[in-house]
Parts: C-alpha cells; sequence; structure tokens
C-alpha cells in the first residue's frame, strides 16, 4: 500500500497489491486495484486476466465474461484465458456460447482434454439438443494440405455410418466449396443447420456459398449469426468484413479489424482493412495496412500495385518507385476494390 501510495502509476506495485487482496479473499479492494493498473496500462495481459478471475470470484459472470474477451483481444493464443471463458460460460448455462469456446480449446491445447472438459462439451451438446456423436475427423490432415477430394471420401463415409455427425456434413460442405460444387456445398449446410441450427461453422459455411452466388443480403444475414455464436472466428469476421465494404465500410472496418486482433497473421484481412480506409478516404492507413500485408507476403503483387498507385496519387514518389515486377496484372483492380 505504501509503495502504491508513492508510485500509483506503478503497475507492477498495483498487480502485487491486487494479489495480496485476492490471496486475502478482499474481492473488492482486488477489482479496485486491478482496474487501476488496467487504466495505468490497457495492454498489460496479466492484470487483465486477473480482473476476470476476480469479478468471476464475486459471482459477477457477465463482466467477467467480458474482461475474458477483452484479455483475449490482447493475446487470443492465451489458453489460460479461453479455459476460463469457458468455465464461466458454463456456469452460467450460456451452453451456446461454452460449446464452442470449449472446442476452440481442446482443438487448439490438447492437454485441456480431461474427463471434465469432455463432459462439459456433453452436456453442451445435450442441452443443446445436439447429437453426442465423437468427434471423430479423420479428414483433418488431408483438409489442413487442400486435398479437398479426399476429404469429400471420407466425410461422406463418415455420414453414411453417422448420418447426424453434423461436423462431418459441415467440412463435406467446406470441400465442396473449395471444389467449387457450391450448389452441392449449401445443401451440405443446409443439412447440417438442420440437425443444429446453431452450429458455427455450417453457419459460416452457408454465408460463404450464399455470397459466392452474389446472394449478398442472405449471406450477410448467416455471417452475423456466426460472429454472434464465435466472436472470435476470423474467418466469420473477415468474411463479414468484406461482404460489407461495398456497402457500410466502417462496420466493414471495426470487423476486418476484430478479424485481424484474431489471427494477426491474416494477410487478406489486412489488404482488405486497406480497402476499408480507402473507402473512407483515409489513405495513411491504407498504407500502413498495405505494408503490413507485403511484411506478411513479399509476393502479394496486388498489395504492390495498390501501394504504388495510392503513393503516386498522394505525390509520394519515392515510395511508389518500388523496384518490383508484379507478376499478374493489375487491370481493372481499382474498380473491384473500390480502394482510391
Amino acid at each position: 500500500k505504501k509503495l502504491v501510495g508513492l508510485f500509483p502509476g506503478d503497475v507492477d506495485a498495483l498487480t502485487l497489491l491486487g494479489q495480496v487482496y485476492s490471496q486475502a479473499g478482499e474481492w473488492e479492494n482486488a477489482v479496485v486495484v486491478y482496474k487501476k493498473a488496467v487504466e495505468c496500462e490497457a495492454k498489460h495481459l496479466g492484470c487483465n486476466f486477473n480482473l476476470a478471475v476476480v469479478l468471476g470470484k464475486m459471482g459477477r459472470r457477465e463482466e467477467a465474461i467480458e474482461q475474458c474477451r477483452a484479455t483475449l483481444l490482447l493475446d487470443v493464443k492465451n489458453m489460460t484465458t479461453w479455459q476460463h471463458l469457458s468455465h464461466l460460460l458454463f456456469t452460467s448455462s450460456n451452453y451456446a456460447e461454452a460449446l464452442p469456446t470449449l472446442l476452440h480449446l481442446t482443438s487448439h491445447h490438447p492437454p485441456s482434454i480431461t474427463p471434465q472438459t469432455a463432459a462439459m462439451i456433453a452436456t453442451c451438446r445435450a442441452q443443446l439438443a445436439e447429437s453426442s456423436i465423437p468427434p471423430a475427423t479423420p479428414w483433418d490432415t488431408d483438409m489442413t494440405s487442400r486435398n479437398f477430394a479426399e476429404v469429400e471420401k471420407s466425410t461422406k463415409l463418415r455420414i453414411s455410418t453417422h448420418p447426424k455427425d453434423v461436423d462431418a456434413k459441415a467440412a463435406l460442405g467446406q470441400a465442396l466449396m473449395n471444389l467449387n460444387r457450391v450448389s452441392e456445398a449449401e445443401q451440405c449446410f443446409k443439412e447440417a443447420l438442420k440437425i443444429n441450427q446453431k452450429h458455427v461453422n455450417a453457419t459460416y459455411g452457408l454465408g460463404c456459398a450464399y455470397l459466392s452466388q452474389q446472394k449478398t443480403v442472405a449471406a450477410r444475414v448467416c455471417l452475423e449469426k456466426a460472429v454472434k455464436a464465435d466472436p472470435y472466428h476470423s474467418a466469420a469476421l473477415h468474411t463479414l468484413g468484406n461482404c460489407l465494404l461495398e456497402t457500410n465500410p466502417w462496420e466493414a472496418v471495426k470487423m476486418l479489424n476484430r478479424a485481424i486482433a484474431v489471427d494477426p497473421h491474416l494477410t487478406n484481412g489486412y489488404f482488405n482493412l486497406a480497402c476499408g480506409y480507402g473507402k473512407l478516404g483515409d489513405f495513411e492507413k491504407s498504407i500502413e495496412m498495405l505494408k503490413k500485408v507485403i511484411d506478411l507476403d513479399p509476393q502479394h503483387d496486388e498489395a504492390h500495385a495498390s501501394l504504388g498507385i495510392v503513393c503516386l496519387d498522394l505525390s509520394r514518389h519515392q515510395e511508389a518507385a518500388v523496384p518490383r515486377v508484379c507478376t499478374t496484372t493489375t487491370s481493372g483492380r481499382r474498380n473491384r476494390s473500390g480502394m482510391w
């Protein structure tokens, strides 16, 4: 307390005091201290997470859940936060959000696969009237290696013996989309949603199928449902943002920023974000995003071409003079993106 009195903005001192209060069970005091620490250093991961824990201990679950989400925006790979968030959602009987959170946790952090988490997943599925079929996914390797013909075979085999396996139907739809068999994919996703209308990947996939057929209104409805069900679904956030670029660039920029916060290596997310900032007239941010694309993918011809064009338009000739020959044409690209 004396140290914080002498240095009220010292985050380390505030963190230590918060820990002391927590260990003593003085939750109210701990909340005040951790909130002060977060005010001093908004991106301090430990203070943000500890604040979520203390709020949960006090029974303020909704605040704790929101604080967990704020913490994940700082480090989406922090599995301790994912674990705490899944526990809060589950104990709040929010099974619709608890299930995708638990599935994300167990798929990205194998040590979290325990009898307890398995029981929680089973309970969520039962409460949501889902099939209790074990999550056997032999097609994962083929999906990762983009061998979609093999994914089609393995998922169809699975469905022939387990016709209610919603994950297999969603994976089959994804494979068919990548094989450019959009109408078949659309049917697969619809069948999956008949089994479980809240299945995130099936909802997202159906949105993509609609979008590829220029059914933008229906696509947006599906993508918004997917994002609501899983606020950390980077692909859904990115696709929804891209869908909104023409009609609502402000909202598109917001969605795309959320997408790259979840997945900082989402190259096309940065490129589409550059398009969004261009539509809003914020060319400095557009340039920043295009440079980020090139950092992630030095061979991204479209980013190089767009960066040269916008720098020329702003009379920044030195930056526009990039000594590089693009391997694809840029004809019509400015009209397509509406960027400049």
